[in-house]
């Protein structure tokens, strides 16, 4: 039943078809014009069911002739096909639910693919952007699971969960639990001037400039995404480390 009746598809993505096609398809014997005219009584507006078109043919002697045709819209195609009542308006009616079937998957198909090409992009930028910040494991995996959401990508092959190395915590909560007295951005500023931290700058949404801290080594700890800000690290540090760290900066 492939290309029983020629489908074409305009601008818009309507699926098209030749009146005289849809005639010459159903064999019909009555003169085109006179049953063209009586199934347009069924109730179709012309500009909104079909468009007069012109097409032409060969005749005997070698000329070509001019026709009147219409371009009929898929639903009507379909409702005249079902008007005729017999086997061969049954056959073509079902030919053209296949042709809508086609169209639609090559069109959600054609967009799958469209949107993981873009996310083939986005992830080739989140690894780039991973390296440059040294991110951890999780905040990668989070990164890309946004990524397929926001483009309809199942996620099933992605692992559900990175662990850390270690037990990681705030530097806050760590300097607590050592009885530090000494606040988080005292000693980031002792880690900045070890090298150990550094001071990173971007620009807001109002063209501000945002600083915000990367560890540089991440032997202490693991750079995860700001929960606040994804464009920002959130320096956590290993609980099993930091009393080697603190006699480093200390």
């Amino acid at each position: 039943m492939k290309d029983l009746i020629p489908v074409t598809q305009n601008g818009n993505g309507e699926l098209l078809v030749s009146a005289r096609n849809l005639y010459k398809g159903l064999e019909i014997t009555d003169r085109f014009s006179r049953w063209f005219e009586r199934m347009c009584e069924y109730g179709f507006t012309e500009n909104e069911d079909y468009t007069s078109v012109k097409s032409s043919t060969v005749v005997n002697n070698g000329a070509v002739k001019e026709l009147q045709d219409y371009a009929l819209k898929i639903d009507m195609a379909k409702e005249i096909s079902m008007i005729q009542r017999n086997e061969k308006g049954k056959q073509i009616r079902k030919y053209f639910i296949e042709c809508e079937k086609q169209l639609k998957y090559t069109s959600t198909k054609d967009k799958y693919i469209s949107e993981i090409d873009i996310a083939k992009a986005e992830l080739s930028l989140v690894e780039a952007t991973a390296k440059l910040l040294n991110l951890n494991d999780s905040s990668k995996l989070a990164l890309a699971t946004n990524i397929y959401e926001n483009h309809n990508i199942p996620t099933n092959l992605l692992p559900q969960y990175t662990k850390s190395k270690d037990r990681i915590l705030p530097v806050s909560d760590l300097l607590k639990k050592n009885y530090i007295n000494m606040s988080a951005i005292a000693f980031n500023k002792l880690l900045v001037e070890k090298g150990i931290l550094k001071e990173c700058t971007r620009k807001t949404s109002s063209g501000r400039d945002k600083k915000f801290k990367m560890l540089v080594d991440t032997e202490w700890g693991e750079n995860l995404v700001n929960p606040k800000c994804p464009k920002e690290t959130q320096p956590m540090y290993y609980q099993d480390k930091f009393c080697e760290l603190l006699k480093i900066v200390l």
